[in-house]
């Protein structure tokens, strides 16, 4: 089934021990399977408006037509990963609503949106290849954070190919590897 851009959102998790929050997902949820992905290097980051440090491992699948993406800090930096970890534990960390590829205008306007919202930006990555990713602060109203991703240059396939994997998964493959996704 082609997924329609916009018939997607992605629900992201903060855990202290990634594998250990995989196999509840496989084993409970039935997500899967797993692409693990790490930050890409030399990755231009912002967090609060200073310069990110920060650097994480995730894990993103599928569970029915909702992506799943968990996330594990590898680093003790300040980010918006580890706010969450320091005031609220493991557990839902934010939101990234009706996912799809973004021209540059229709990026700006909803980026724009969420700031006229009274949002703040908590951070911002500009993802070689995959364009502008921004987390706006929605805690104290909602409890998470917002993302909104450009997926430029057609990198939204890579929804579409982790769709393909979770409606072909056995079950049982315990992860794989985010750059199989290129192939």
């Amino acid at each position: 089934m082609k997924l329609a851009p916009g018939s997607v959102t992605q629900f992201a998790y903060v855990t202290r021990d990634l594998q250990r929050s995989i196999q509840y997902w496989m084993k409970t949820m039935k997500a899967g399977p797993f692409f693990i992905m790490h930050t890409p290097l030399g990755l231009h980051m912002q967090y609060r408006g200073q310069q990110g440090a920060d650097t994480i491992t995730a894990g993103v699948a599928f569970c029915g037509m909702t992506n799943i993406e968990i996330v594990q800090p590898t680093n003790d930096a300040p980010s918006i990963f580890q706010e969450i970890l320091q005031t609220k534990g493991e557990g839902f960390h934010h939101i990234q609503p009706r996912m799809g590829p973004l021209s540059p205008v229709e990026y700006q306007r909803m980026y724009d949106g969420y700031l006229s919202e009274g949002l703040e930006l908590a951070s911002y990555l500009d993802v070689p290849g995959t364009g502008r990713t921004a987390f706006f602060d929605d805690v104290k109203r909602n409890g998470n954070f917002i993302e909104l991703i450009e997926f430029a240059g057609g990198t939204f396939d890579i929804i579409q190919r982790m769709y393909d994997a979770h409606l072909e998964w056995d079950g049982n493959t315990r992860a794989r590897t985010y750059e199989e996704l290129f192939i």
